[in-house]
């Protein structure tokens, strides 16, 4: 076997941009569950030996996985237990693999962060093997050992949440063993000189802490190790003790304090006199964990602190965001707003913008309208599109200055026309409502698909309206349907509820009690009124289920404390006459006179016939509840 020794667990250096390039810049296909894809290539990249093609190189990896798969049984269900916990990929990259401690260039790597960054929305573990140019020309039984160590090995230890928490000594001996039975498993030659460095390296030096545990504590199972195949099955389930005892012990601590001592001690020297880009460069990937490196917010902080000391205005703009957000440091508006204007008073768009609103909203420092507006005109300037926004909304609103809907539709046009999503909707609600621009709908229309192709959930929930009220565009259920459904599966709670009728009343689709109260649930989750109306309706009415009256007192108040008449007054009847609840007209005259405040017309009645029922002494206790309550 062509194999030399490189950990899998160093920094992956990477010398050329298309490296960093994220996932999105990748080709992705399926096999058999497992993903591969292909890094795009620099082509201002220059290599010191060719590289096989993309196609190529992903048959080759396919090849490799398909002989662990059919001929190592351990490996096929350690990996299908890994594609059951995650996302198994394979990815295959041109550039080079390097282990920066040793300086050598290895043949895969495991580097479970390495999609973090291109997808923060993933909650599910990632198992990553990526793949150099050598590594892809291997024989298929070579390079298939070889992601036993990578992905079934250092998969194994990612999916128990223990790859940080072991030392790397220690890592790199449990991979070996599980090398070793694919090796066995695959028949692979073990009498070439690469296959006697295989063992040496995994017996002399990686397991070798593990093999004095041995003497000492399992002195009869070392005989496991005599043979030319090892039992590593039974090795394992040792292995498991002596990392408990080392553990248990502090041996592992004091290591893992050591090397991340170390560590920082490196980096430090190391970075004394680089460049502020450079520094930069790798506190984003210390944050984003890229290439091999841990995601370690507190020593991203470090580095970011570093370089806007030293003048880089995206780390300035960085610090600023780390601050607001509390991510390795405790949050501080103050310390955010700092930082942020650092940047902006370098001419940063984004830094300017996001500067102007924390003087409009008084966060990090006292309320400041005109600066506000100063800054947002700045990175107006830029052509930065928040900007455009967020000075549409100080003109719409009247936030330090009179109100001028007509300026504000003309920030909004600018913002929209750049295709910011949020400018769209409210240049499209202009055209609706006919404010600050002569009232046209279909034009309107045509604004808010600008922004719901944009992914503007508010905008996705007003088509629905307009193609189920057909204005500015044909009547369609069917399309109506699609655009709710599209911003409630976003969590929209509007849409969620409306989805709900929409189920619960046959309107464009089949009748579904079931998916009604679904989606009706879980708009109410998100405090959503109507939603928590109609689920009181459902039980009420026995829609789906058994009448609750029980049940639907409880939603129905729960949509009166949010505010809903509707719901207001549906409570003020069950509690006037008892229904599921205790009687308590006191109550009931609260909920009445609270809905009919708001227009409730029906309220206004029931007030009014059960004011005739009560005595002068009780109505005078209900105008004081009612009193109170308001006062909350």
């Amino acid at each position: 076997m062509k194999r030399f020794i490189a950990l899998a667990l160093f920094i992956w250096a990477v010398n050329s941009p298309a490296a960093a390039a994220e996932a999105k810049d990748a080709r992705v296909t399926e096999h058999k569950g497992v993903g591969l894809m292909f890094q795009a290539v620099d082509p201002n990249k220059k290599f010191d030996t060719g590289f096989i093609p993309a196609e190529q190189g992903i048959r080759n990896i396919a090849k490799a996985i398909d002989q662990l798969l059919k001929r190592s049984p351990i490996s096929a269900r350690k990996i299908k237990a890994l594609k059951e916990s995650g996302r198994v990929i394979l990815l295959y990259t041109p550039d080079d693999l390097r282990n920066n401690a040793a300086g050598s260039e290895a043949v895969a790597l495991f580097l479970p962060d390495f999609l973090r960054k291109s997808d923060k929305r993933e909650q599910r573990k990632t198992f990553l093997v990526v793949v150099g140019r050598h590594g892809v020309k291997w024989p298929a039984d070579e390079l298939a050992a070889v992601l036993a160590h990578e992905l079934v090995g250092h998969g194994v230890q990612h999916q128990r949440g223990r790859l940080s928490d072991i030392r790397d000594l220690d890592a790199e001996c449990e991979a070996y063993m599980y090398e070793e039975i694919a090796i066995q498993d695959l028949g692979l030659d073990k009498d070439t000189r690469e296959m006697v460095a295989f063992r040496k390296a995994m017996e002399g030096h990686f397991c070798s802490d593990f093999k004095t545990y041995m003497r000492k504590s399992r002195s009869r199972d070392m005989a496991l190790w005599d043979v030319l195949n090892p039992d590593i099955p039974k090795l394992l389930q040792i292995f498991e003790g002596y990392l408990a005892q080392s553990k248990r012990k502090g041996i592992t601590g004091k290591s893992l304090a050591a090397k991340k001592q170390l560590l920082q001690e490196r980096r430090k020297r190391g970075f004394k006199d680089a460049s502020p880009d450079e520094i930069y460069k790798f506190a984003t990937q210390l944050r984003d964990g890229d290439f091999g490196v841990s995601p370690d917010l507190s020593e991203a902080f470090r580095y970011f602190k570093l370089a806007g000391e030293r003048g880089h205005a995206g780390a300035q703009f960085d610090l600023g965001w780390i601050y607001t957000k509390g991510d390795g440091v405790q949050k501080d508006l103050a310390k955010a707003f700092t930082w942020f204007q650092k940047a902006a008073e370098q001419g940063r768009a984004a830094a300017q913008s996001r500067l102007g609103w924390l003087y409009m909203r008084g966060n990090g420092t006292a309320k400041d309208y005109a600066a506000a507006h100063q800054w947002f005109t700045k990175a107006a300037k830029q052509k930065y599109t928040l900007a455009y926004y967020n000075l549409g909304a100080m003109h719409r609103l009247g936030l330090g200055r009179n109100k001028n809907h007509a300026v504000a539709a003309e920030w909004y046009r600018k913002g929209a026309e750049a295709g910011h999503a949020g400018s769209q909707y409210r240049y499209g609600w202009y055209y609706y409502r006919g404010i600050g621009v002569a009232k046209d709908h279909r034009e309107a229309a045509v604004w808010f698909k600008r922004s719901a192709n944009n992914n503007y959930v508010y905008a996705q929930n007003r088509l629905g309206w307009m193609y189920t009220q057909g204005k500015g565009v044909k009547k369609d259920p069917a399309q109506a349907l699609a655009w709710f459904r599209t911003a409630a599966e976003k969590g929209f709670p509007a849409s969620q509820s409306r989805l709900g009728w929409l189920h619960m009343k046959g309107k464009g689709v089949a009748k579904d009690y079931d998916a009604a109260y679904q989606w009706f649930t879980k708009a109410a989750a998100k405090k959503y009124a109507l939603a928590s109306y109609n689920l009181g309706t459902m039980h009420k009415l026995g829609l789906g289920r058994a009448k609750d009256p029980t049940g639907a007192a409880e939603w129905y108040r729960k949509g009166a404390e949010r505010g809903h008449a509707a719901s207001q007054n549906q409570i003020g009847w069950i509690v006037a006459n008892g229904t599921g609840v205790p009687k308590d007209k006191i109550e009931a005259y609260k909920w009445y006179t609270l809905a009919a405040a708001k227009g409730n017309k029906t309220a206004r009645n029931n007030l009014t016939a059960l004011t005739k029922t009560m005595s002068p002494a009780d109505i005078s206790k209900a105008k004081r509840r009612v009193q109170e309550y308001a006062a909350k």
